[in-house]
């Protein structure tokens, strides 16, 4: 019979339950690892590893490996995951971090998935950062038929940039290849011929090889320079022909078909968001929507998948196709030259200065058009020689008509060739009324018009027309007068009564001291017809008109 020696045994005892509390800290019922004041349930202090392949594997610094499946929100996780989520109300939330800090990130791993707070977009690394998501391209359809050229509306914003500077050291040569640094994000394409200016004489003409946006570098094979030396300063733009004057404005391109693109928020849709066909992400759940009518967005589900405890690479969503290009337009003055100034210069050759716009396109060597703004016969032409902030200045030489002019118009300017021999009559014609000037209008009542034409004009030509109207007024304090543009079509045959349409332009102002009106209406008109403007008074009399001239430019 084997014997029991009990005091050894209790020794046994008392030194296992000594190794437990040292390893673990009990207080107030939560337990500690490494942790004497546990403040949790359970608190570690370091790193731990879970499984048992991993329990002899080293975890990162104060981190965790598990070997198996994890389910958060679920006791029942499926097996075919490494990570299962579930939750009602709940949403699963990316990293969230700005631009600058997403390109900081050092190294990703490929399938890395962020939520970019500046974009409001999802992004996943696959060899650069990409928009993680994209919609299907739906069915084009036919292309309307153009419409009439409408009138011009307001400037918009900016759109893509080109004006940029580099800091690149380089010499001026030709018929090499050149690599500059410059600004990110702008709209440049291989093929695209590009100036890079030192000033108005040292400059390089190329052609781009290829421009990465991410990081501003630009590669250039040069055709043309002037100039020589080495400089690290230069101010960049496209290169455009050098033309005549400039002429209208040709019809726009017809449109072509637009595929579906993604918008973000952090709550739902509205109706008037968006085009059919486009997909909405709402970032605060990760729900998307189509929109399947001209009002009407549908839920298509929410974009969530598992994430592996290493970041393992998700499956890649469907790229959409490609919608066609529309057909290329004529190319313009972009709106990025369009200035005024109300410098008082006088009209002459030499260095002229404007105060105008700042954050315009200008560079040195571009040249450029001052026009008075309330008479056009008076204009100078020049080369830029330097604009900072809002200072133009413009070697002027070639000029028209005389004085000092405190109100101009700004734009691009070809230079002038010499004058050809004269050609068939073509699609531009412009007609000047006679000048009516100091006429007096007197016509009471407060809405009563003048039946006596105060200017017309004949129309030689059937086509669409811009009709321009200028001139000023002068009379007392609080005299209100308007002005209707009227068109007055021939009589049919064996008839006496004309046709009058005075609906295409009504101007009113407070006539006090001298004031001066300029603007302008597109009408379609026929041979013949006849464009007059007549005036009429809400209160107050003896209004004078002066220096009052019409035009008439056909457009097409």
């Amino acid at each position: 019979m084997e014997t029991v020696n009990y005091r050894n045994m209790k020794k046994q005892i008392l030194f296992a339950i000594g190794l437990t509390l040292a390893s673990f800290s009990v207080f107030s019922q939560n337990i500690g690892i490494g942790e004497p004041n546990p403040s949790n349930k359970l608190s570690v202090k370091g790193n731990f590893s879970v499984g048992e392949n991993y329990s002899t594997t080293e975890a990162p610094v104060n981190g965790v490996i598990i070997e198996g499946t994890v389910g958060i929100g679920t006791a029942n996780p499926s097996s075919e995951a490494i990570l299962d989520l579930s939750g009602s109300k709940k949403g699963f939330v990316l990293p969230r971090v700005n631009t600058a800090e997403r390109n900081a990130i050092s190294n990703p791993p490929l399938g890395t998935l962020v939520y970019d707070t500046d974009e409001d977009a999802i992004y996943t690394y696959s060899n650069g950062w990409i928009k993680a998501i994209a919609g299907e391209q739906g069915t084009v359809g036919a292309t309307g038929a153009t419409g009439p050229v409408g009138p011009t509306g307001a400037t918009g914003a900016d759109g893509d940039r080109y004006s940029t500077t580099s800091s690149t050291s380089m010499s001026i040569t030709s018929n090499a290849s050149r690599t500059f640094t410059v600004e990110t994000g702008l709209a440049y394409s291989i093929g695209q011929v590009v100036k890079v200016a030192n000033t108005s004489s040292r400059f390089i003409v190329g052609t781009i090889t290829s421009y990465n946006s991410s990081n501003g570098t630009m590669t250039i094979t040069a055709s043309s320079s002037s100039g020589s030396g080495t400089y690290n300063s230069w101010e960049v733009n496209l290169n455009g022909a050098v033309g005549g004057p400039a002429g209208p404005a040709g019809a726009t391109g017809a449109t072509g078909a637009t595929g579906s693109i993604w918008l973000s928020g952090s709550s739902a849709p509205t109706g008037g968001q968006g085009s059919i066909n486009d997909f909405y992400l709402r970032s605060s759940d990760g729900t998307y929507y189509r929109k399947t009518g001209a009002s009407t967005w549908t839920s298509q589900g929410v974009l969530s998948g598992p994430t592996g405890a290493t970041g393992a690479t998700g499956p890649t969503g469907v790229t959409g196709v490609t919608g066609a290009t529309g057909a290329t337009g004529p190319t313009g003055a972009g709106t990025g030259y369009a200035a005024t100034s109300s410098s008082s210069v006088a009209i002459g050759t030499g260095s002229k200065t404007f105060t105008t716009q700042a954050n315009l396109a200008y560079l040195p060597g571009i040249r450029v058009k001052a026009v008075d703004a309330n008479n056009t016969n008076n204009y100078m032409d020049g080369v830029v020689t330097s604009y900072s902030g809002n200072t133009l200045t413009v070697s002027v030489d070639a000029t028209n008509g005389s004085g000092t002019i405190n109100s101009w118009n700004l734009g691009v300017a070809g230079t002038l060739g010499a004058q050809g021999p004269m050609g068939p009559t073509g699609q531009l014609s412009v007609v000047s009324s006679n000048n009516t000037s100091t006429s007096t209008f007197n016509v009471a009542g407060t809405t009563n018009f003048s039946t006596t034409d105060l200017g017309s004009l004949t129309i030689s030509e059937s086509g669409n027309y811009l009709i321009t109207l200028t001139g000023g007024f002068s009379g007392s304090n609080g005299n209100r007068f308007s002005i209707v543009l009227c068109k007055r079509t021939p009589p049919a045959s064996n008839s006496t009564a004309n046709q009058i349409d005075a609906s295409i332009l009504k101007s009113g102002i407070n006539a006090s001291g001298f004031t001066s009106i300029s603007t302008q209406a597109y009408i379609s008109v026929d041979e013949g017809d006849v464009i007059s403007f007549r005036g009429g008074q809400t209160n107050g009399n003896n209004i004078t008109g002066t220096n009052w001239i019409m035009t008439a430019l056909k457009i097409n």
